[in-house]
């Protein structure tokens, strides 16, 4: 059974160098939680392991009708902040279309 560990007992985080793939392939949701979703959290959040990141941060990535965009995005944003030992949370906001009799007044 694993312990969890107070905030108290963490190192603050030195600077993380880890390698970062990059590549253009559009591959399914399966293929992109295997590459870089084993260490997030519930809610898109990831913490570095053993220590308090310097950083926290907070992403909302506007995406509308661009899935194959967003997997690709995320498999290569995912991991260049988990190399730079940033605390994150992901929010994915969908964009929906809007009439255009009502998007004219919003947007006054």
């Amino acid at each position: 059974m694993s312990r969890s560990i107070e905030s108290s007992e963490l190192v603050v985080c030195s600077e993380g160098q880890r390698p970062v793939e990059m590549d253009d392939e559009v591959e399914g949701w399966a293929g992109v939680i295997e590459r870089v979703g084993r260490d997030l959290l519930l809610g898109g959040e990831w913490r570095p392991p053993g220590c308090e990141a310097n950083t926290h941060l907070a992403v909302v990535i506007p995406c509308r009708d661009r899935d194959s965009h967003l997997r690709i995005m995320l498999r290569h944003f995912i991991p260049i902040l988990q190399r730079q030992l940033v605390h994150f949370r992901l929010f994915v906001v969908e964009q929906v279309h809007m009439p255009h009799h009502i998007s004219k007044y919003v947007s006054k």
